[in-house]
């Protein structure tokens, strides 16, 4: 049965925006939002499909940590209790750069990127697309806030210093799923951080947990599927939903996407909202919460 999300039309008002991100989150947490160029997505694309054609070696030089870098074929695994293998797929992680800005945190590292020579123009226009999904996420961030009766820039301290979001662009293989010998292109999690902001290249796997099923998401044309996070169920007090979902790939056929990942920065406490009544959780900081997770579910799962 397929799970039909709303869209969220960044063209229309905050107030409408707000309405229909409301009624998505604290339903299951999963919409859509169109407005996105397609120019910019559809480059996007390309140049991961040629990222994940390079030679094994060229690829295998770029391998640096779980939060940066090239990630391997079946090196994460987000369930271990239900997974036989790991994942079936491979990840270009470009994650939060140490600075002298940044602070300690171990969440700061250092990305390695493909020479000019070995993929022209490739890093300077995903530095560019990273710093325009994280504009797209602000922007949808101040309409989650106000959506959760807070002003609208509630949450831009939070993420604008410091943050350690993450761009993990994914290339999942062309081998089929098998769920009930544990076989998936992604094992069930939910996301740790705030939201998620995910582009595909159209081909079907999504699924969400819904109602004590396995759900596939339509996905609608031309847009980007957002989810909430773990942080943000917690900042809402189990108001908005942070949901498992997984990818299963039924076809056996090439699948690319590219998740935005929307975090605060390491020391944001993740504390229960004032207009979300009794907390339910106690405070924890962004770093603390990710570490917790990092160790609860072992070096390779870090995050989808």
């Amino acid at each position: 049965m397929e799970l039909e999300i709303p869209i969220v039309d960044l063209d229309e008002s905050f107030e409408e925006c707000a309405k229909t991100v409301k009624h998505a989150c604290e339903k299951h947490g999963f919409f859509a939002i169109k407005g996105i160029p397609e120019e910019i997505t559809a480059e996007a694309l390309d140049h991961m499909k040629r990222f994940f054609a390079l030679s094994e070696e060229v690829k295998q030089s770029l391998v640096v940590d779980v939060g940066h870098g090239y990630i391997p074929y079946g090196v994460q695994n987000l369930d271990p209790e239900h997974q036989t293998k790991g994942d079936m797929k491979e990840v270009f992680a470009v994650g939060p750069e140490k600075t002298s800005d940044s602070g300690e945190s171990w969440l700061f590292g250092t990305n390695k990127w493909p020479t000019d020579e070995q993929l022209p123009g490739f890093k300077k226009f995903l530095e560019e697309y990273r710093k325009f999904m994280h504009e797209t996420s602000v922007k949808l961030s101040q309409i989650i806030g106000y959506s959760l009766g807070m002003p609208a820039d509630y949450f831009d301290h939070k993420i604008f210093d410091e943050s350690v979001s993450c761009l993990r662009p994914l290339h999942y293989f062309p081998e089929k799923s098998d769920p009930e010998h544990g076989i998936f292109g992604a094992g069930a999690h939910s996301d740790w951080g705030m939201v998620t902001l995910l582009y595909t290249d159209g081909q079907q796997g999504l699924q969400v947990f819904v109602d004590g099923q396995w759900r596939d998401v339509k996905e609608p044309r031309g847009t980007l599927i957002c989810n909430i996070g773990d942080m943000l169920q917690r900042w809402s007090n189990n108001k908005y939903k942070s949901t498992r979902h997984r990818v299963v790939n039924m076809k056996g056929v090439d699948r690319y996407s590219i998740p935005y990942f929307l975090n605060p920065a390491p020391d944001s406490v993740i504390t229960t909202l004032p207009t979300c009544g009794t907390p339910k959780y106690k405070d924890i900081t962004c770093e603390d919460y990710v570490t917790n997770m990092y160790d609860a579910t072992g070096p390779n799962s870090i995050a989808s």
